[in-house]
């Protein structure tokens, strides 16, 4: 039997960095991605770079952890490795079924 092979999850985030409160985007609704340990995460960013990471932890598809690899910025910037915990929006916003909330695990 063949393994299953996902594709990489793309989430475009609101910003240039990743910060506490930072909203991803999905163009599928969030209860619905069978995101598993393991499975390849780009992030693309609103300056045009992209990070890439993986999940390391999860619990459902609105909480998981993130582990986000060291990247450069559209500017040049070095950012080291970073762990993020993945949420839910909570927001009552026609958006919120395809956004998840970024926070400090």
């Amino acid at each position: 039997m063949p393994s299953r092979h996902a594709p990489p999850w793309v989430f475009v985030a609101s910003h240039s960095h990743l910060y506490a409160g930072a909203r991803l985007r999905s163009a599928t609704p969030v209860a619905q991605l069978p995101l598993r340990v393991g499975e390849l995460v780009i992030i693309a960013f609103s300056d045009q770079a992209t990070a890439t990471g993986q999940i390391s932890q999860l619990k459902t598809a609105q909480d998981w952890t993130l582990h986000l690899y060291p990247r450069t910025t559209a500017k040049g910037t070095q950012i080291a490795a970073q762990t993020w915990r993945v949420g839910a929006d909570e927001t009552d916003t026609p958006e919120a079924a395809r956004t998840l909330r970024v926070r400090r695990p």
